[in-house]
């Protein structure tokens, strides 16, 4: 699944999305949000779409009626939330969810929570929230059909743990926190895992890293991310997206780098596809890259188990030394 704003493309989709007399109690049809976002340029239709099916549809509102519900102007509302009759009870709404975080965090950078109402009589969606990252806050008000509880949730929380991008059964993809700092140095400190960077790092230049990388997700949406061990939780490495420099061209990257304790393993395959995927339905990117050291075997393996072909060779300097590398390449759209 992925989460796609409204554009004209997708008015079929639009046009046969189904809902029943009882969820219309509780939420509207994406016509009018849609009509209204035509003028409206605060108002953003969101599709869920999984294998070509519309599943569900919700609205992010910047300004209208968000300062009903709370005094944070870096809020965003929720609001039209629903789950297409024919998919209902099949996981889609809580995907949804999972799925929602990141998505305003790269298409709504200055935003930093969601907010939402939901009536009092209807259970089932105050459970949908409350499990997947809302909290009720003490707030009340009054809608058409009786009081709405307000809800919340935290984009950037206070405990220090790095948002969850993207995962699969193996691992997941999380953003960089400080805390990361020790497990980084032993990826970046190693001799050997550094081999294609000619030199490992100084801890001051893995700090420098580390804060590069948390400057990217604000500035970009995405960056290096965290793999984690689905099973152990083990910190194995890191693998995301970056802008890379080749030739006064600057081309998006999959990176991945694990520390060694881990390798042969499958992570940094896994990792990279997940990349893949994130590129795809979450960038839009029509094509993707990874630039390799010419002897870097390894990574070279990972690039063409993931269906990426050399398409370019260059030199790039290493303290005055003269490096071969591969631009591998995938084109996204096929």
């Amino acid at each position: 699944m992925y989460l796609q704003k409204y554009t004209p493309d997708f008015s079929n989709m639009i046009e046969q999305y189904q809902l029943d007399e009882k969820q219309l109690l509780h939420t509207g049809t994406p016509e009018i949000p849609i009509t209204i976002s035509q003028k409206n340029h605060f108002i953003h239709p969101i599709l869920a779409i999984e294998e070509n099916r519309l599943t569900n549809f919700f609205v992010l509102d910047e300004k209208k009626d968000v300062a009903l519900y709370t005094t944070n102007k870096q809020a965003i509302l929720l609001r039209t939330f629903s789950t297409d009759t024919r998919y209902q009870g099949q996981g889609h709404a809580k995907e949804v969810l999972r799925l929602l975080p990141n998505f305003v965090r790269l298409h709504f950078p200055n935003i930093n929570e969601v907010i939402l109402a939901v009536n009092e009589n209807n259970i089932a969606a105050q459970t949908l929230y409350q499990k997947n990252g809302f909290k009720l806050s003490e707030k009340v008000t009054h809608g058409e059909f009786g009081r709405l509880y307000v809800m919340n949730m935290m984009l950037n929380p206070e405990n220090n743990e790095g948002t969850k991008i993207i995962e699969n059964e193996q691992l997941y993809l999380r953003e960089f926190t400080s805390d990361d700092f020790d497990d980084l140095c032993q990826i970046l400190e190693d001799k050997e895992t550094m081999y294609a960077y000619e030199a490992p790092f100084t801890k001051e230049k893995v700090k420098d890293w580390l804060t590069w990388n948390m400057t990217s997700y604000k500035e970009n949406g995405f960056g290096l991310w965290a793999i984690i061990d689905q099973t152990s939780h083990a910190f194995v490495g890191q693998c995301g997206i970056v802008y890379s420099d080749v030739e006064s061209e600057s081309l998006l990257e999959i990176g991945y780098l694990v520390n060694k304790r881990y390798w042969n393993r499958g992570y940094a395959s896994s990792a990279s596809q997940l990349c893949l995927t994130y590129a795809k339905h979450e960038l839009h990117a029509k094509r993707i890259h990874s630039i390799i050291r010419d002897n870097n075997s390894a990574s070279q393996k990972v690039a063409e188990k993931n269906g990426m072909t050399i398409i370019h060779e260059f030199d790039k300097d290493y303290s005055g030394q003269a490096i071969r590398h591969f631009v591998y390449s995938i084109d996204l759209n096929k």
